[in-house]
């Protein structure tokens, strides 16, 4: 469809993972896509590396929630994004989510850009999401499917964002 559409080939692929990589997924993605360039990203919403953020203002000395967007750089590659429905959260701190560049040679600016935007595609809602949207929806699908067999949705203790 992409190739129809702009008389190009696909030369890039970025694979969102919905927490970290297991096993051999890595492997298993970079071998599949092998003829394009690959970036491999992990987004976590949970663990030891997902702060809570306020913004607070020395001259006024007040706080507020940070703006949508901002983030902080954890490690190389490595940090904690505000997404958009931070905005929308009545009381308390933002959560924001931890992204993880593990692969990949696109600049960390770029995918951090994308994933903020990309949890602006809502065809359901109103409303913001916390997680991108592919990660978002492929997510409450797992749940959705799992509750109807009665089984619910996996938790690795321990398995967060590196």
């Amino acid at each position: 469809m992409y190739e129809q559409q702009y008389r190009t080939p696909v030369r890039r692929v970025v694979v969102y993972r919905d927490g970290r990589f297991r096993k051999n997924e890595r492997q298993v993605c970079l071998e599949t896509l092998s003829g394009y360039q690959v970036d491999l990203v992990e987004i976590t919403k949970s663990g030891p590396d997902c702060f809570r953020f306020i913004e607070f203002n020395k001259t006024e000395n007040t706080s507020s929630q940070p703006l949508p967007g901002s983030y902080v750089t954890l490690r190389e590659r490595v940090a904690c994004l505000v997404m958009p429905s931070a905005a929308t959260v009545p009381s308390g701190l933002a959560r924001p989510i931890v992204v993880s560049h593990v692969h990949g040679d696109a600049t960390f600016d770029d995918i951090l850009a994308e994933v903020y935007k990309s949890a602006a595609i809502r065809p359901y809602s109103d409303r913001h999401t916390r997680l991108p949207a592919h990660s978002h929806y492929a997510d409450r699908r797992a749940g959705a499917e799992l509750a109807t067999r009665g089984e619910i949705y996996p938790s690795i203790p321990g398995l967060h964002a590196a």
